[in-house]
């Protein structure tokens, strides 16, 4: 996959600052566009605004990583780049068609606001990946340690990322598509407060199998539903309300090899398959 075009006969005009005070002043003083590939050297940088005349701009950092953002980073213009930096401050996508490529992320977010047809790929979070407002685009191959939340529907697929490391690996509070991601390490793997049978986690256009292993308890579901999931390796897989499986064991989800696989449960356990765990089912009382 080609990030940049790095040779000036096809077009690119090539541009490097050093410092803040200089990416400030090319940002005045020039309307960036699709041509336009601005190299930031090493060092440490404050707050960007890029604004809405600097459209299909790329900015790229040093290979090594030594081009750092300590202040927070707003993308209101439409089809940038920002690629091989990293982020000590959130970084806010407020426009469409933003490409978010091999970054890190130590004590910042990603924060898509309003981001149509954006792409995250390659990156590395440290404090996790946020999605507040309607978006739609790919985000995949992604480590997202800190936790995914989905506070907004999400248009297109969340896949193939390592969800890692938090409190709760993935708050799923709006309709998105994830498959094939593998959610681990966590104190709640997946946290669900969709119900119904189009906008619950499984059920959206395009979802598919994750793997859902390694957390203290696979699974939360707080009046919500759930299907397709492969849930094992936890120590409790399932707990909460609503309705556990789909409407056929095409759609199951798997649930095996937990020290309990559904524990503490009201609601609707169906079309599942439970096999292989220290205790399959403990029934609650009513």
């Amino acid at each position: 996959q080609i990030y940049v075009r790095a040779n000036a006969a096809f077009g690119a005009t090539m541009r490097s600052v050093s410092n803040s005070a200089e990416l400030a002043a090319l940002l005045a003083s020039t309307d960036l566009g699709p041509s336009d590939v601005v190299l930031l050297r090493s060092g440490t940088y404050g707050a960007l605004d890029i604004a809405g005349d600097d459209a299909g701009a790329i900015f790229i950092g040093e290979s090594d990583g030594s081009t750092v953002f300590s202040g927070p980073v707003t993308i209101a213009a439409s089809s940038v780049t920002l690629q091989r930096m990293r982020f000590a401050a959130d970084v806010t996508v407020l426009a469409n068609d933003a490409s978010i490529v091999d970054n890190q992320f130590t004590t910042g977010r990603l924060v898509l606001a309003a981001a149509g047809g954006v792409q995250v790929t390659h990156n590395t979070f440290a404090s996790g990946l946020r999605i507040t407002g309607v978006s739609n685009g790919d985000i995949g191959f992604n480590d997202i340690a800190g936790g995914l939340v989905i506070d907004a529907a999400f248009g297109g697929l969340i896949h193939d990322n390592d969800i890692r490391g938090a409190g709760t690996g993935v708050n799923y509070n709006a309709a998105a598509a994830l498959h094939g991601n593998r959610i681990f390490g966590n104190s709640v793997g997946v946290n669900a407060t969709v119900g119904g049978t189009v906008n619950a986690f499984g059920f959206v256009a395009g979802s598919g199998v994750n793997e859902i292993y390694g957390n203290t308890t696979g699974v939360v579901l707080a009046n919500a539903r759930v299907q397709r999931q492969h849930v094992f390796d936890n120590g409790t897989g399932v707990i909460g309300g609503g309705v556990l499986g789909g409407d056929t064991l095409d759609t199951a989800n798997l649930i095996e090899t937990n020290g309990t696989g559904v524990a503490n449960f009201n609601g609707t356990v169906q079309f599942n398959r439970i096999a292989r765990n220290g205790v399959g089912i403990a029934a609650t009382a009513d």
